[in-house]
């Protein structure tokens, strides 16, 4: 259980009253912010639709020493079941958005989605994201996890970041200073640093070539992925010289189940919630295909997913 400063609630309810553009929820369920459609209630979830908003709440947390959690579209996100104890800062579509700043340069916000984006490169006949289509997450969560898929990610197009730091002061990351790598970046490492948003360099193309490849893209999702239910995309990341899903297969797990909590029949890599399922259910999943991968294969799986929060409501 996350040891709170005394009188952290009151903090809160304080910091709420400043806000002047932003959507203020207390004790909201974050099952209704997460792919998963699971998780306990965060203390307080501010949505910002400015600058000025999210800097407030990121860096009077800070002082504060109450935690503040950011996130974007929660789609790699597991929240336990106990909620967050604090604030949850929710990236929202609405701050920023995507500038075109040169013949193929774009300036974008990091709550825009990834499809939307997709969408105005393939208008501008930008391409080089392709890669990216069905990944339902925003671009400040792609740029903190290095989002990528068939052997693309998003590492290849980010020129610099726009961050804010712990003190409030907005400055832009170099590509050299982010420190990319497979599902890899600095901000992984640095809860001082919020991404604002990123700077894409990307190649001319024809629109009707970008949309086959986008089409190409999704199709093969389709066929391979559970998209019909509720998950947090790849449960694990990629072990070097392989692939989680035919380890879990090798393990018997296929189709395993821990009450809600299931192994996709579809792809052995995805985690998905059949109805009701709770994050214990999930991470005892977890801990199971763990165990039996390392057994018959003798290979550590790593999570790729970001858990969250405590195990329990407090008293």
């Amino acid at each position: 259980m996350a040891v709170m400063p005394e009188g952290y609630r009151e903090f809160l309810k304080e910091l709420a009253q400043t806000l002047k553009d932003s959507k203020v929820l207390w004790n909201e369920p974050m099952s209704r912010h997460t792919s998963f459609r699971i998780g306990g209630p965060a203390d307080l979830l501010v949505i910002p639709r400015s600058v000025e908003d999210t800097g407030r709440v990121f860096v009077e947390c800070r002082r504060s020493g109450v935690p503040c959690y950011v996130m974007g579209n929660g789609t790699n996100l597991l929240v336990r079941d106990g909620g967050i104890r604090g604030a949850v800062l929710k990236l929202s579509p609405d701050l920023d958005g995507i500038v075109p700043t040169g013949e193929t340069v774009l300036e974008v916000g990091a709550g825009t989605l990834l499809s939307e984006l997709l969408d105005t490169a393939c208008e501008l006949e930008l391409s080089g994201l392709e890669f990216a289509v069905g990944i339902p997450g925003s671009v400040g969560g792609a740029v903190a996890m290095n989002a990528g898929a068939y052997d693309g990610e998003i590492a290849s197009l980010v020129s610099r970041v726009k961050v804010l730091d712990q003190e409030g002061r907005v400055f832009w990351l170099d590509r050299d200073e982010l420190s990319f790598s497979y599902r890899e970046s600095i901000f992984q490492h640095r809860n001082d640093l919020l991404v604002l948003g990123a700077e894409l360099r990307m190649a001319k193309g024809k629109k009707e070539n970008i949309r086959h490849q986008m089409e190409e893209y999704a199709r093969r999702r389709q066929e391979k992925q559970p998209l019909d239910l509720p998950s947090a995309g790849s449960a694990f990341r990629r072990p070097p010289g392989g692939y989680v899903g035919p380890l879990v297969e090798r393990a018997g797990l296929k189709g395993f189940s821990v009450g809600g909590a299931r192994v996709s029949p579809k792809h052995a890599g995805f985690i998905v919630n059949t109805g009701g399922a709770s994050a214990r259910d999930v991470l005892q999943l977890m801990d199971v295909i763990v165990r039996r991968v390392y057994e018959v294969s003798g290979v550590i799986l790593q999570p790729e997913i970001v858990v969250l929060g405590e195990d329990e409501l407090p008293q």
